[in-house]
């Protein structure tokens, strides 16, 4: 079940990143793997909203565990924090999911699973920061407006990243990364 499942997960990313969001339906979806709309009810009982933060959810996941690999390597604050804003840019701007998140927050918002993932999300920056500040090596500034900036500049990226254009992605990360340490970074 949980590989047939997989597949669907695989089949929305794959269909909203085609179609968009709104466009997409659980018919097409089901299609892709071979299921009716019915028993893709089966293995997503709420339907459309439920795909989107599940397949949302894996950014997160991905972000977090690689994050974690970063703490046992003994890295401080400031390399996480280098680390999570390359992770989200290279996500938002290369992954189904990642332009899912970027796209679609307004979605995610208007749900309770949605709206616990975005929390759970600036809680990890959050503690970032944080641990940052603490350590003296981020400026001791007001948390929220950090944070909140931050993933407003950074979801924004793909709304105006030219991935053909002459800035590539990693441009745009070393950009935002040097944007972002030199207002932060404690001197």
């Amino acid at each position: 079940m949980e590989h047939r499942r997989g597949l669907v997960l695989d089949a929305a990313a794959a269909e909203f990143a085609e179609a968009g969001y709104e466009r997409a339906t659980l018919e097409r979806i089901g299609d892709r793997v071979g299921l009716s709309k019915a028993s893709v009810y089966y293995y997503v009982p709420d339907g459309k909203l439920q795909l989107l933060v599940e397949l949302v959810a894996r950014v997160v996941d991905e972000v977090e565990a690689r994050l974690s690999s970063l703490a046992v390597d003994e890295s401080g604050p400031l390399e996480q924090l280098r680390a999570f804003i390359a992770l989200h840019i290279e996500a938002a701007n290369s992954t189904p999911e990642g332009r899912l998140l970027a796209e679609n927050l307004d979605v995610l918002l208007s749900s309770d699973s949605g709206t616990e993932l975005r929390h759970r999300y600036e809680r990890l920056l959050t503690g970032i920061v944080e641990d940052g500040a603490a350590a003296g090596q981020l400026r001791d500034l007001p948390r929220r407006p950090v944070v909140k900036l931050i993933l407003a500049a950074l979801r924004s990226v793909q709304l105006w990243h030219d991935p053909d254009g002459s800035l590539s992605l990693e441009d745009v990360i070393d950009v935002a990364l040097t944007l972002f340490l030199t207002g932060l970074e404690e001197r």
